[in-house]
């Protein structure tokens, strides 16, 4: 069953299969106790996202209750400013550029690679002076309770920054709704 948290649906299909996927882990290993948990067991995999070629993967899903189009249109936004933000440029179109500006000079910056109207949108993602570029991916998709945000962050090769982001998205999506509210 999906939990509401303000004006947000948190989909816990991913986290009841991880729950499925730690007890069946715990059962194998329980039934074999003298053989050493095997590195990327579900639950393992649940913990720290999708590992594919030793990078991690966020994958989110998120139901806003407010129509697609504003939805998307806020999302690429130039003000849309979330906090820990407190300003933004952006150029929403493939090629074009966007920057991310955070009390005490940090920057996160980026570039559009795919930009489909009230869809689909994918960017790097990057923080100024890190060694770490990533993408995010997110589809956009009309759900009866509003806006269906499909969310994908790929290409961590630190667990503290996978981590971080993974917290992060979650508060994100809070202040995107908050600015919607106040928006609408």
């Amino acid at each position: 069953m999906r939990q509401k948290l303000g004006q947000v649906w948190l989909d816990p299909l991913v986290n009841d299969s991880c729950k499925i996927g730690q007890f069946i882990d715990k059962q194998i290993l329980a039934n074999k106790p003298q053989r050493p948990a095997i590195e990327g067991t579900f639950a393992e995999r649940c913990s720290t996202g999708i590992i594919e070629g030793g990078m991690k993967t966020i994958n989110k899903s998120y139901v806003i209750e407010f129509p697609l189009e504003l939805v998307f249109s806020k999302w690429v936004a130039e003000d849309t400013v979330v906090s820990p933000a407190e300003r933004m440029e952006i150029e929403p179109r493939i090629g074009g550029a966007y920057r991310l500006f955070i009390p005490g000079g940090g920057v996160m910056e980026g570039v559009f690679s795919e930009f489909k109207e009230n869809e689909h949108v994918t960017y790097s993602w990057n923080w100024v002076g890190a060694d770490e570029t990533t993408e995010v991916d997110v589809i956009f998709q009309s759900h009866p309770d509003g806006t269906e945000v499909q969310l994908t962050h790929s290409g961590f090769a630190s667990s503290t920054s996978y981590d971080n982001h993974a917290a992060g998205w979650d508060g994100y999506i809070d202040g995107f709704t908050a600015h919607l509210n106040n928006s609408a």
